[in-house]
C-alpha cells in the first residue's frame, strides 16, 4: 500500500516544478509513512532552537535555484553515503524532501552508491527516508551526524524492520565531513 501510494504522490509533479502539487503530494505522504509529516514540526523546532540553519534565501532566488541546490545537496549526502558504504548487503534508499516533495534514490553499488535525482518514487524492497533539505545540508557539512538526526525526528526510516536497521547501521558509519557541498549561490 504504502509503495503504491508513494508512487501515485511522485507522479505529481514536485513542488519545483509545480509549487500547487505540494499540499496533495505531502498529504498523500502522511498516508503512506504514518507520521511523516512529523519531520516538518521537528525541522521548524530544530531551527529555532539554532540545531539547523533557516534559508533566508529571497524566494525569487528559492524559485530560481532551489532544484540545483537540492540537488547539490543530495550529491553530497551521496558522498556521505558512498564513504560510509559497508561490505555487507544493504537496501537501496528512497529519499523524498518534504519541503518540495522531491524523491530521489540511492542505490549502492559494489564500490560506489549511484544517484537519481528526481526519481518517480520508491522500488519495492527500498528504505524510505523523509526528511528536508536543511537536514541533509547540516548532514553534509558535519553540523550534524545522521544518529542526532534520527533522535530529533529529522530523518524517518520507513520499510522492513531488517531494512531500516541495516540503513541505520549504515547511515551511523557516516564520517564527518565527507557529504562536502559545492556552493550554489
Amino acid at each position: 500500500m504504502a509503495i503504491w501510494v508513494a508512487g501515485s504522490t511522485a507522479s505529481l509533479s514536485c513542488g519545483f516544478e509545480n509549487p500547487g502539487s505540494i499540499a496533495l503530494a505531502r498529504g498523500s505522504l502522511n498516508w503512506a509513512f504514518p507520521d511523516s509529516l512529523h519531520v516538518g514540526t521537528a525541522v521548524w523546532e530544530a531551527q529555532l532552537a539554532g540545531v539547523l540553519a533557516r534559508d533566508e534565501t529571497p524566494a525569487a532566488a528559492k524559485a530560481l535555484l532551489g532544484y540545483h541546490r537540492a540537488a547539490n545537496r543530495l550529491n553530497a549526502f551521496r558522498n556521505g553515503l558512498a564513504a560510509a558504504r559497508p561490505a555487507e548487503d544493504v537496501p537501496a534508499i528512497s529519499m523524498v524532501l518534504l519541503g518540495p516533495v522531491l524523491w530521489t534514490r540511492f542505490v549502492p553499488g559494489a564500490t560506489s552508491v549511484e544517484i537519481a535525482t528526481h526519481a518517480t518514487g520508491p522500488e519495492p524492497g527500498d528504505v524510505v527516508i523523509v526528511t528536508d533539505v536543511a537536514v541533509i545540508s547540516a548532514l553534509a557539512t558535519a553540523r550534524l551526524t545522521p544518529r542526532e538526526a534520527r533522535a530529533l525526528g529529522l530523518l524517518r526510516l520507513y520499510g522492513t524492520a531488517d531494512a531500516v536497521e541495516r540503513v541505520s547501521i549504515w547511515l551511523d558509519r557516516w564520517p564527518p565531513g565527507t557529504g562536502e557541498l559545492a556552493r550554489v549561490e
